[in-house]
């Protein structure tokens, strides 16, 4: 959330909210979240070969895979989930359905989704990897290397591929800190307002 607020003041418009298209699935109020380097993945309708692509392509540690699966069928489920975990992935997001919800609630590993089923997909048509996609009935961009944040509200985007002009890690920096300024005022605002001073005053309302 504070990353967004911050991409607001700071008139950067490289944040952009995944959510709620797409649903946190692991378990909530473990501190679980993603964070890392997006690589897209693009299904090729009811098949899930793409996954397999990406899994194959040997992605670095801490790799978010980002998967557009345009289908009523389960492109992911808890062996795909498995097998991201045990690579050190940052963690998997699927514009599509997953399955196996109750055994990836017990991964410890986040994973986010537009919605789920028990039916899977064919294993038969490749895929595009590495490729860009857009997620989300608002067609965000997503480009290898954007960044990508999640935690129990859900998931955003960082654009790092979005093309705006001058240094992109100083406007990353300058996001970081605004977002860290925002987190300390709100919690420090939180701690007055739960020795009982009025949320309203604090404000200045």
């Amino acid at each position: 959330a504070c990353l967004a607020d911050a991409d607001r003041n700071l008139g950067l418009g490289m944040v952009h909210s995944l959510t709620p298209h797409l649903k946190p699935r692991h378990t909530l109020m473990r501190s679980i979240r993603l964070f890392g380097p997006a690589l897209p993945v693009q299904c090729n309708g009811p098949d899930f070969f793409a996954m397999v692509q990406a899994l194959q392509s040997a992605p670095p540690p801490g790799t978010v895979l980002v998967v557009r699966g345009p289908s009523r069928l389960a492109c992911a489920g808890e062996l795909f989930t498995a097998e991201c975990r045990r690579l050190g992935l940052g963690g998997l997001v699927v514009d599509g359905c997953i399955r196996d919800t109750e055994s990836i609630r017990r991964m410890d590993f986040p994973v986010y989704s537009h919605d789920v089923t028990p039916a899977a997909g064919t294993y038969e048509s490749p895929g595009r990897v590495g490729e860009p996609i857009t997620v989300g009935p608002e067609d965000v961009r997503i480009a290898a290397g954007d960044l990508l944040c999640g935690d129990d509200d859900g998931v955003v985007c960082c654009a790092l591929s979005c093309g705006k002009e001058g240094d992109v890690t100083q406007w990353l920096e300058q996001l970081v800190m605004e977002a860290e300024k925002i987190q300390k005022r709100e919690q420090e605002v939180l701690r007055h307002v739960t020795e009982g001073t009025p949320l309203l005053s604090l404000l200045g309302l």
